[in-house]
């Protein structure tokens, strides 16, 4: 079985909202361990009211192939400019404005990138 991998994900509430759906529904491979909310949190470049971030944990490369294309996802569809996403040794910035594809590639390299769980 493959290590786990922790994810720190930061967005608006309505992206969050989707990501926390995917989790209740698919427990065995996306669970979230953490969550705190920040009012306008400038300093990580976001311009909106409220933020959320949740710490999750996605086991094995076939669910972290479902996980990204659900990130993905839920930022297209909750209309979000953006979300911050982050692993222990890296993070990237995916923005709704770019093609799904691009932002599928930027997460998955950063899930393939050597982490510690």
């Amino acid at each position: 079985m493959e290590n786990p991998i922790r994810v720190k994900i930061t967005g608006d509430q309505t992206f969050i909202d989707s990501l926390r759906r995917y989790a209740s529904d698919n427990s065995a491979e996306f669970k979230i361990e953490g969550e705190q909310s920040e009012p306008i949190p400038e300093r990580l470049g976001f311009d909106f009211g409220i933020i959320v971030t949740i710490i999750t944990v996605i086991s094995g490369a076939v669910n972290i192939g479902r996980a990204v294309n659900e990130i993905v996802k839920a930022l297209r569809e909750s209309k979000t400019p953006k979300a911050l996403i982050e692993t222990p040794s890296q993070s990237v910035e995916i923005l709704s404005e770019d093609d799904a594809a691009e932002n599928i590639a930027k997460l998955s390299t950063l899930m393939q990138s050597p982490h510690k769980g």
